[in-house]
């Protein structure tokens, strides 16, 4: 005990692990950027579970942590942020989904854009691996190793850049002429660095390998050459400038035959196949492999979302066509597979931020052992609301001087993609863009946004001004017309938000989704009468009409009571309030149907006032119906004198206007 001196006496207190049930819930860090920004720099938050409000005061808790993020951090303090995405996109809806050390990107409304921009943004990409093939215990395992220096030649000698291209056929399996490297001819040293070999250094028996068959003068034989194209997500890479060699003057620096930005470079004809730029023989096919693309589930969200389906990979291309190496790109934003369309191609990655301000792609591996990592696959196509409906969403970014410009034929209703300079290659019925420079060439990126506005789609009707050309009321000569703008009533439909306080200071119950529905409507048809009515006071002014308008036709005599069904700029004739005057009639006959018009406005009142004097023929009847709170009018009675004799004896109104002779019971039939 002596030997223990002060230890002694907490000898018998264990140490608690910081991550231990009694030390609680601890506080998470939070890397806090801005929608479609990342930085190093940016604030970092430490955010205690515990310190958010209760979810039973009527909002939620993901609220509460955007108004602390608004309040917390000056960054973002000018507004307050509405929505938070996590780096792959995914739009969190509780707290429960936050982890520590998680990369948050606050939007104020607006969809997610992908997470490093334009700087960093991910596309399709392909990179080449040389690869060793080594014989152990009987079996054969094929490893990555360093890139060759004579993959490289004389930048001005493309001709024979495309001859060695091409020289590289596609191999299914290992093949015959290689001699393997045995594992028990190695020393103790190479031995265990093979020991040694991660699982991503490896590669699997079920890829497609390029083969390079060269002559061995000395040995009367040929040798073959193997790389290895693993299809993965990788960050866009930028055009290098031209060096010169060192103690050269004047020289340029060799070029590498396979190009990292070709290499990123896709190609999709009207045929249907999408290959890459420099390895043309080999397109993307879809594999019999399952794969499974899962949501983590939190401890508030236990529900585990998975999407199911196949992996894709490169093939070489068959002579005869294939369904499973043939794409369909569809009208509302998908690429389908033709062996089956309900399954679209899907982005598998995973996107991880890396210590030197970038970001790497991980992939999807089926088995545990598998050294090959799926990046891209066909799932089954996502709704709107899915939380994966972001990794089926592509778009084409051609970089080719000879394709500048192509994207402004691109039919995509989201001004998005006219922004980021997108193309899709067919129209919103699936039909192929003929003016797009065919095959299209171009990066394959990932997370685009949609091709339709989801906001238009789902938020509250647009109310666009409409322009309109108004004539006077029988004018012939269009060129008269006066271009009149109709009122912005905007500010009518919007319903500004109560918060819940407020309905609780005032002790009133809080409207329920229908009754807001119903506000909405009654709102929307009140801007509609306000509307015509602001413009045809316009129409006044600016037609200097004696008169203020009150009526609005079309040039076939059709009235407007309302601007939503009359198209952008037609022609359209406003009246004082009198009737429509046909312009093709001459003047003398338009006076005398306007004289004829004017006649019958007074024997209509005449015939009304004679009615009245005499109300007999005047009966009740209900506007809509019998129904509760429906308007009671006093009109006259449809049925003649006969026909009320008829109801006077006994039968009823339907048989009255139904038959025209009186309907006679049939005598009931005798018993037994």
């Amino acid at each position: 005990m002596s030997d223990m001196g002060a230890g002694f006496a907490v000898e018998h207190i264990k140490e608690i692990k910081f991550n231990d049930k009694i030390v609680g819930r601890q506080p998470i860090g939070l890397h806090v950027h801005e929608n479609g920004h990342y930085n190093q720099e940016d604030p970092i938050v430490h955010l205690n579970m515990k310190s958010l409000s209760s979810k039973n005061v009527g909002r939620t808790d993901i609220e509460y942590l955007l108004d602390y993020l608004h309040h917390a951090i000056d960054l973002y303090s000018r507004q307050r942020p509405k929505r938070v995405f996590d780096i792959n996109g995914t739009e969190l809806k509780r707290v429960g989904q936050l982890r520590n050390d998680q990369h948050l990107f606050i939007s104020y409304g607006e969809d997610y854009r992908p997470a490093f921009g334009n700087k960093l943004q991910p596309c399709l990409s392909i990179t080449l691996h040389s690869v060793e093939v080594f014989e152990k215990d009987g079996l054969l395992a094929i490893v990555k190793c360093a890139r060759a220096e004579d993959f490289q030649v004389d930048p001005n000698d493309n001709n024979n850049i495309r001859k060695i291209i091409l020289s590289w056929k596609p191999l299914e399996r290992i093949p015959t002429d290689i001699i393997p490297t045995s594992y028990n001819n190695l020393d103790n040293e190479k031995k265990q660095n093979y020991d040694r070999t991660p699982l991503n250094e490896r590669v699997s028996e079920h890829v497609t390998l390029l083969g390079q068959t060269l002559p061995n003068v000395n040995a009367n034989k040929s040798s073959t050459k193997l790389i290895y194209p693993d299809l993965k997500i990788d960050e866009k890479k930028k055009k290098r400038e031209k060096k010169m060699e060192k103690g050269i003057e004047n020289k340029p620096a060799k070029r590498e035959i396979f190009s990292q930005i070709e290499l990123q470079l896709w190609r999709y004809s009207k045929d249907g196949y999408i290959c890459n730029k420099v390895l043309s023989q080999l397109v993307l096919t879809v594999t019999d492999q399952p794969i499974c693309l899962r949501q983590k589930s939190s401890r508030l969200n236990k529900e585990q979302k998975d999407l199911n389906g196949y992996g894709v990979c490169l093939r070489p291309k068959t002579t005869d066509k294939q369904l499973k190496q043939l794409w369909t790109f569809t009208g509302d934003g998908y690429i389908v597979s033709q062996a089956d369309p309900n399954y679209a191609l899907t982005n598998l990655s995973t996107i991880v931020p890396t210590d030197n301000q970038s970001a790497q792609a991980n992939g999807v591996r089926t088995e545990d052992n598998e050294p090959l990592m799926y990046y891209i696959g066909i799932c089954l196509k996502c709704d709107k609301t899915s939380p994966f409906i972001h990794a089926q969403r592509w778009g084409i970014r051609q970089q080719s001087g000879f394709t500048i410009g192509d994207w402004k034929y691109s039919k995509v209703e989201n001004p998005a993609w006219h922004k980021l300079a997108l193309t899709w290659p067919v129209d919103a019925t699936g039909t192929l863009i003929p003016e797009l420079q065919w095959p299209i060439e171009g990066y394959f990126i990932p997370g685009v946004p949609p091709v339709k506005s989801i906001k238009l789609a789902h938020g509250t009707p647009a109310f666009v001004p409409i322009r309109l050309q108004v004539l006077k009321n029988g004018e012939r000569n269009l060129d008269k017309a006066v271009p009149v703008v109709g009122p912005d009533m905007s500010n009518m439909l919007t319903e500004y938000k109560s918060s819940p306080s407020m309905y609780r200071r005032l002790r009133i119950p809080q409207p329920e989704k229908e009754q807001q529905a119903n506000r909405q409507l009654k709102r929307m048809a009140d801007a509609r009468q306000r509307e015509i009515k602001l413009f045809l006071e316009n129409c006044t002014d600016l037609l200097n009409l004696p008169f203020a308008g009150r009526r609005l036709f079309d040039k076939n005599g059709y009235e407007f009571f309302d601007l939503t069904s009359v198209e952008r700029d037609s022609y359209v004739y406003v009246t004082c309030g009198e009737a429509w005057i046909d312009p093709e009639l001459t003047k003398a006959e338009q006076q005398r149907r306007l004289l004829l018009a004017y006649l019958k406005n007074d024997v209509n009142m005449i015939d009304f006032y004679c009615s009245l004097r005499n109300p007999v023929e005047y009966c009740i009847e209900t506007k809509s119906g019998l129904c509760e709170n429906s308007l009671l009018i006093c009109n006259i009675c449809i049925l003649n004198q006969r026909q009320r004799d008829r109801v006077k004896k006994g039968e009823t109104i339907e048989q009255v206007i139904e038959y025209e002779e009186p309907v006679e019971e049939a005598p009931p039939e005798p018993l037994g």
